[in-house]
Formats: C-alpha cells, sequence, structure tokens
C-alpha cells in the first residue's frame, strides 16, 4: 500500500493523482514553495512541448526524404535496365569481331612461335657471350653474390655443350674467374674485419661453387669465433660501466645477434645437407664456448652493479638481459641458457638482499656512534628521542630494502612467473630481516664485552640499546614479517602462495629477548659498579681508628644518592615503574633494629655484640636468600633494585676489611641510617635495604674496638642536619 501511495504522487509515474499531489503539496507547502512548484511545473511543461514538436518536425523530415528516395529509385532503375540491353548488344557484336580476328591471324600463329622461340635463344646465346664480362664487372662490384648466380644460371649450359668449340673458349674463361672468386671467398673468411652475415655469404656461395664439407664448416667456425671474440674484449673493456642497460644492450645487439647470425647460418648450410653427429658437436662446442665466457662476464657485471645501480635498472636490464637469453634457446640446441640466466638473476637477488643488509648495517653503527658521542659529549639527554631515532631507523630501512626487492616481482617481467626466482626473493627477505636482527643484536652485546673489558661503553648507550631490543622483540620483528608477508601476497602472481615462516619471527625474537636481558643486567651492573667504587673507595681509604667525632653526613653518602637519583631519571625516560612492595609511609624513617634494640648502651660491649652477632646470623638461616646478581626484570623498579644490592654487598664486604674506633663506628651508623632514609624508595621491597645495611652496620660493629653507637635521636638529628 505504500507503494501504490508512493506511485501516487510520482509525478512521472503512470499512476500519477493529481488531486492527492495538489492537496499533498497545498498542506505541506507554504505560499513560496507553492509558487516555486508552479514555476518548476510550467517550465518542465514548456520544455516537453518542445521537444515533442522537434521529434514531430523531424520524423515528417524523413518520411519526406523516405519518399524522395524512393521516387528517384523508380527512375533511375528504368535507366539502368535500359543501359544494360545496350551493354548486352556491344557484347555481341565484340564476341563476333574477335572471331573473324581470329580466323584471320590462324595461319602466321606458328610463325610467331617460331621467331619467339628464336628471340629466345639468341637472349641465351648473348647471355653466354656476355657472361665473363658480367662474371668480372660484379666480382670488381663486389657483388658475388650475383656472380654466383648467373654462373650457376648458365652452367647447366656450359656442361651440356662445353665440348662444342664455340663454347670451349667460354666455358674455360668463366672457370678461371670462378677461381678467382673462390679464392676471394676464402680470403674474405681468413679476415678478422668481416662481420658475420659477410662470413655467412661467403660460406654460403663456396658452398654453391664446392659443395659442403667438415673442412670448410670448421673453417667457418674458425672465421667467425674472432669477432665473436672481439665483442667479448668490448664488453670487457666495458665492464664496470656506469649504465647497465647500455652494457646489455651492446652484448644482445652485437654479440648474441652475430652468434644467432653464425649459428642460423651454419644451420642452413651445413645441417641440411650433412646432418652428422661431428656437425652438430663442432656447433655446439663452438657456441657452448662463446656463451660461457658472455655468462661469466655478465654474473660479474650485474653482481658489481647490484650496489651502485638503482633496482629499476638492474631489474630492467635483467629482464633484457633473460629474455634474450630465452630467445637465443630456441636458435642455439645444447644447454638451456634460460636457467643459466635465472641462476643470474636469483644471484644477483641474493646480492641485493646483502647490499642492503651491508648498508643498514654500516649506516646503524653510524648512529650508535653519533648517540655514543652525544651521550659523551652530555649533548642531548633525551634518551627516549635518541631510543625513538634508533627504532624509526632501523624499520623504515628493512621495510624500504624489503618494498625494493619486491620489484624483482612485478607481473610484467619476464622471469618473475618462475618459483625458482620467487622462492630467491623471499630467500632475500628472510635473509635481510634475519641478518639484520641478528646482527644488531650481536652489535649490542659488543658493547657489553667492551664494557666489561675497559668501562668505555657509556651506561646511558647500554640502556637504550636493551630497550631497542625489547622494543624488537615486542612488536618490531613481527611488524617487518608482517610487512615482508604482505609485500609478497600483493607483489606473488604464482598460485602457490608464499610467505615467510613464523618459526623466523619466534626465533628472531627470542634472539632479540637474550640480547635484551644481557644489555639491562650490563647497565645494571655497570652503573652498580661505578656506585660501588665510591662507597670502596670512602671506605678503604680512610683511617678508622683516628676519625673524629662525626658532625655530619659524609659527602660519599651524597654523591651515591645523586648516581642513583640519575640512573633512576634514565631508567624512567625508558622503561616503566613497576611495582613496589611498601611496609608503611614512615618506615623509612625508623632506625636501624639492630642499633636501636640489639645493642644497648652499657660500659662492656662483648656480650652485647656477640648476642647481636649471634641473633643476626639465626635471622639469616630463616631468612630467603638475596641474590645480588639475579636476572633484572625491564621496569625502573628491578633496574635500581639490581644497583642498589650490588652497591651495599660491596659496601659490605669492604667494611669488613677496615677496624673501626668508636667514632669510626658511629660515623658508619650516621651515613647508613642517611642511605637508609632515602634508599627505600629505589627498591621494589623496602625490606631489602633494611637487611642489606643492618648487615653492614653488624659488620662494623664486630670489627669496632670499642663498639659504642650513639642515640637514634642523635643520629636523626645529624642525618636531617646533612
Amino acid at each position: 500500500m505504500a507503494s501504490a501511495e508512493d506511485e501516487a504522487f510520482n509525478i512521472d509515474g503512470n499512476s500519477f493523482n493529481s488531486d492527492l499531489y495538489l492537496s499533498k503539496l497545498l498542506k505541506e507547502g507554504n505560499l513560496k514553495q507553492i509558487m516555486e512548484k508552479e514555476c518548476e511545473i510550467v517550465r518542465e511543461s514548456q520544455y516537453l512541448h518542445s521537444e515533442m514538436q522537434t521529434l514531430v518536425y523531424e520524423n515528417y523530415n524523413k518520411f519526406i526524404s523516405a519518399t524522395d528516395t524512393v521516387r528517384k529509385m523508380r527512375k533511375d532503375f528504368k535507366n539502368m535496365q535500359a543501359e544494360m540491353e545496350r551493354l548486352n548488344a556491344n557484347m555481341e557484336k565484340i564476341t563476333q569481331f574477335s572471331g573473324t580476328i581470329s580466323d584471320s591471324l590462324k595461319d602466321s600463329r606458328g610463325a610467331v612461335d617460331k621467331l619467339c622461340e628464336t628471340g629466345q635463344l639468341l637472349r641465351k646465346l648473348q647471355f653466354l657471350f656476355l657472361l665473363p664480362s658480367r662474371l668480372n664487372e660484379s666480382i670488381a662490384k663486389g657483388l658475388y653474390s650475383d656472380a654466383v648466380s648467373d654462373y650457376l644460371h648458365a652452367q647447366r649450359v656450359l656442361e651440356r655443350y662445353g665440348s662444342q668449340p664455340s663454347f670451349q673458349g667460354i666455358q674455360k674463361e668463366c672457370e678461371e674467374i670462378v677461381n678467382q672468386l673462390i679464392t676471394l671467398l676464402k680470403e674474405r673468411l681468413a679476415t678478422h674485419d668481416a662481420t658475420a652475415a659477410q662470413l655467412a655469404e661467403s660460406v654460403c656461395l663456396l658452398v654453391q661453387l664446392q659443395g659442403s664439407d667438415e673442412a670448410l664448416n670448421e673453417k667457418f667456425l674458425c672465421s667467425s669465433e674472432p669477432r665473436l671474440l672481439n665483442h667479448l674484449e668490448t664488453l670487457k673493456d666495458t665492464n664496470n660501466c656506469s649504465d647497465l642497460l647500455e652494457w646489455v644492450e651492446r652484448g644482445n645487439s652485437g654479440l648474441l645477434a652475430d652468434l644467432c647470425i653464425v649459428v642460423s647460418s651454419y644451420n642452413e648450410m651445413f645441417l641440411a645437407t650433412a646432418n652428422s653427429d661431428s656437425v652438430i658437436q663442432n656447433l655446439n662446442h663452438f657456441t657452448e664456448n662463446i656463451m660461457l665466457k658472455y655468462l661469466e662476464l655478465a654474473k660479474v657485471q650485474f653482481e658489481s652493479n647490484a650496489i651502485k645501480s638503482g633496482t629499476e635498472i638492474l631489474v630492467r636490464s635483467l629482464d633484457k638481459f633473460y629474455r634474450r637469453l630465452q630467445a637465443i634457446n630456441q636458435q642455439i640446441h645444447g644447454n638451456d641458457y634460460a636457467n643459466e640466466a635465472a641462476d643470474i638473476v636469483m644471484t644477483v637477488i641474493l646480492s641485493k638482499g646483502q647490499n642492503y643488509f651491508n648498508m643498514i648495517k654500516a649506516q646503524f653503527w653510524e648512529r650508535l656512534v653519533s648517540i655514543r658521542q652525544s651521550i659523551a659529549s652530555k649533548t642531548s639527554g633525551d634518551l627516549k628521542e635518541m631510543l625513538s631515532s634508533l627504532q624509526v631507523f632501523i624499520m623504515e630501512k628493512v621495510q624500504a630494502s624489503l618494498q625494493d626487492l619486491m620489484i624483482f616481482l612485478q607481473s610484467g617481467l619476464s622471469f618473475s612467473f618462475k618459483p625458482a626466482c620467487v622462492n630467491c626473493v623471499v630467500k632475500a627477505c628472510i635473509d635481510l630481516v634475519s641478518d639484520t636482527i641478528t646482527d644488531l643484536v650481536s652489535v649490542v652485546k659488543g658493547f657489553c664485552v667492551l664494557q666489561a673489558t675497559n668501562n668505555s661503553t657509556p651506561a646511558q648507550l647500554l640502556l637504550i640499546l636493551s630497550k631497542l631490543c625489547y622494543e624488537l622483540q615486542n612488536s618490531g620483528i613481527n611488524c617487518l614479517l608482517s610487512q615482508g608477508n604482505t609485500l609478497l601476497d600483493k607483489a606473488s602472481h604464482l598460485a602457490e602462495s608464499v610467505c615467510i615462516p613464523d618459526s623466523l619471527g619466534i626465533n628472531l625474537c627470542k634472539h632479540a629477548g637474550e640480547g635484551a636481558q644481557t644489555l639491562l643486567d650490563s647497565y645494571v651492573n655497570h652503573v652498580g659498579l661505578k656506585v660501588s667504587q665510591m662507597l670502596r673507595v670512602s671506605v678503604l681509604s680512610r683511617e678508622w681508628i683516628r676519625v673524629p667525632e662525626p658532625r655530619g653526613v659524609r659527602a660519599v653518602a651524597r654523591r651515591v644518592l645523586e648516581a642513583l637519583a640519575a640512573a633512576e631519571q634514565d631508567a624512567l625516560q625508558l622503561y616503566d615503574s613497576g611495582t613496589t612492595t611498601r611496609q608503611s609511609s614512615d618506615s623509612s624513617r625508623r632506625t636501624h633494629s639492630l642499633s636501636a634494640s640489639k645493642l644497648p648502651y652499657r660500659s662492656n660491649w662483648s656480650n652485647g655484640v656477640l648476642d647481636s652477632s649471634l641473633a643476626s646470623n639465626i635471622n639469616k638461616l630463616f631468612s630467603e636468600k638475596i641474590e645480588i646478581f639475579s636476572p633484572v626484570e625491564p621496569t625502573k623498579v628491578s633496574i635500581m633494585t639490581g644497583i642498589v644490592k650490588i652497591s651495599l654487598k660491596t659496601f659490605l664486604e669492604c667494611v669488613r676489611l677496615r677496624t673501626y674506633s668508636r667514632y669510626g663506628l658511629q660515623q658508619m651508623q650516621v651515613d647508613i641510617h642517611y642511605l637508609q632514609l632515602y634508599l627505600w624508595q629505589y627498591v621494589h621491597d623496602e625490606n631489602l635495604v633494611h637487611i642489606l645495611l643492618d648487615e653492614v652496620l653488624g659488620s662494623v660493629i664486630n670489627r669496632c674496638i670499642d663498639p659504642r653507637l650513639m642515640e637514634p635521636s642523635v643520629v636523626e638529628i645529624i642525618c636531617e642536619r646533612g
């Protein structure tokens, strides 16, 4: 019903209802809309009226034209019938006249035939008498083929009538001239300046004059070889030229064109008359020798230009080279030179992929050196920006290289449909991604070795490279492999789809993860040893027996906190904060349990020290062992925890090497409490700091000759003032 109602309001439909349309228009539209609609309908009506008049006038004109045409055809048909009758009468008269003429010339027809035969014989005799001069003239002008053609044309007559005295002189003179021509043809075979067409013409004429023999085909090949070798020398001299397309064109139009002329001429002259094994073997050996040298030159040329030539030029050159050798296969039988060309194409593809890898490797190393110099000179402190530049560089370069390799699979190329070439492109893509990631991880691991041997690698560079490896492991490698598969899906036009295997991504991600872990552990060790060196020097370079009463915190404690704060700032730029375990908001303000409760202030400290040492050792038995050099997680808290553990462990081992006075113990108590006030915020579990610092203080007490600790309140006042 809705459709019927719509048809009723459709002004162009068959079921249009003007009353309903008008009532709807009056109900829904205002006065201005109604007037505009009226003007529109009037304008359309006038236009339709004008179109209708035009159609009527055109049809009327066509009708009048058709009537005139029919009237004219009737008149012309009558005239045509009269013409045909006159033509028939004329043909009958011509037939009668032809019969009369034939009857009158019947008697003289035989005489005319005899005269024609006599004239033809005279022309032949004239040709024979003029043959020596014609031969000499053709030879003088270099028209050897015309001379041979004339001689062969007259040879049958001379052989038939040569015994007659009148023809003996002509035959003898012609034979002498032909012998001279044979000598000239053989001399042209021996010259190195003759073209392949001239050599073929000479051999063809000699075959026509002397017949085919094995010595002649060998001489033909020997005469053709110097010119082909000259082509090879020319190509060799132009090796490493800047225009690879020009080099291929020279080979196609020069060497291969002449070789095809030699082979086709050889087949026409010798194989057609004597299809023996020796004749075929001579040709095969000759062509294999030339083609082997040409393919060696082509391989060197393409491999050398794979580095400096653009991919588009390289692919176009390979396509021309491959197409020409495909055509050679149709003319030269023996080896499959198209497969030889395909092998060169695959070699170039792999070489191109290797060149891309070498370029990325060199440029990546340059960027690493630049970043290292920036860190060393402290011209830039934005580690995140440095990381982003490295990551973007690797992704863009590898993706651009993969895109470039897909040019070898364009659908218009002659070798792009071959499965071997497609698989070679896939292998080049796999090698490019695999070698890039593997070499990158090996390079960055080398910085760990350098840092461990001579401590020359900046710690911030290790942190940047560790994050780079983590980013590659988490998303970068899979993104590159996905990009490669997408490009292969678009470029490959074979029935079977090709792709990069998933196992490659798993192995590369695992390798990148191992490199990231190694770098992060190396960074923690580097910074931890740097802080440890501060603590070690501060402990071992001081005479703790003669220190004065402590009045403040030593400068080394502040430098340690500054170094940790700098390391935390660097880690926060690249890694997430991570989770921490906090016991209470004021836990950082507590004093050591060992100093507050285990050692009460009294005159005899021996029993107290023994009791505290025994209690500390018993607590160690039941507490979890602290792994100092455990693997670091990729979070800021885990990194800082590793640095703090190494630093405090070194502090503990250095403390055990010294002997302390009462004031030395108290100075250590102040420094330890000061460190405790701030170190807890860097680790994931503050108990770890408390345990290690308690061990340090306990070790100092055990090495003290007069173990008297300061009051905790006094320690806090000194630390707050410091």
